[in-house]
């Protein structure tokens, strides 16, 4: 099997809106998979042996990415391609400078959830309510993959968030977050 990675065209949208309404309880309306894309948007697809089997939807802006949808075809699902999607989609941001991905995944969808942590996603907070659910609401949690860090070769792990954190308070320079002594981000 040949597994390709390709920036989603119009000719894909069928597919996608088909893989859309198939793989999500609640899907995307049909307006925004059909929606023109952005100077922002990177929008990708994986292929096997030329038949598309999911996609994703994301953003960059200034260094910081979004993935905003992910969806494998249901008759591929649990045979690696959403990983093999992922990681193209990485790929292509790491590609364009991105320093850090972020999404956000229902509490429920525990094989989605384990699928980011196994790539260097780490949950760092929580949207109560945010997902429509069967009963009601369903909170949200948010991941981030800091790609700078995996790019200097340094762990991806909630030390490095603690000090990419008192970058962002500009307690601390960028450049001395690679290079802060160990006592000062281990985990604890």
């Amino acid at each position: 099997m040949t597994h390709n990675i390709v920036l989603l065209a119009p000719h894909h949208l069928d597919d996608v809106w088909r893989i859309e309404q198939a793989a999500h309880a609640y899907p995307w309306a049909e307006s925004l998979i059909r929606k023109e894309p952005n100077k922002i948007a990177l929008n990708c697809a994986l292929e096997v042996d030329g038949q598309l089997v999911g996609y994703c939807f994301g953003q960059l802006v200034a260094g910081e990415a979004t993935l905003l949808n992910i969806a494998i075809d249901p008759a591929w699902q649990g045979k690696g391609m959403g990983k093999t999607l992922l990681e193209g989609f990485i790929a292509l941001l790491e590609a364009r400078n991105a320093e850090e991905i972020w999404l956000e995944v229902r509490e429920s969808n525990t094989r989605a959830y384990q699928l980011y942590e196994s790539l260097g996603f780490n949950e760092i907070n929580r949207r109560e309510g945010y997902y429509p659910a069967e009963n009601g609401r369903e909170d949200a949690l948010i991941m981030t993959y800091l790609v700078m860090y995996l790019r200097h070769g340094l762990p991806n792990t909630e030390a490095s968030y603690r000090c990419l954190f008192w970058w962002s308070l500009r307690i601390i320079p960028p450049s001395l977050c690679f290079y802060l002594p160990l006592c000062l981000c281990r985990d604890t």
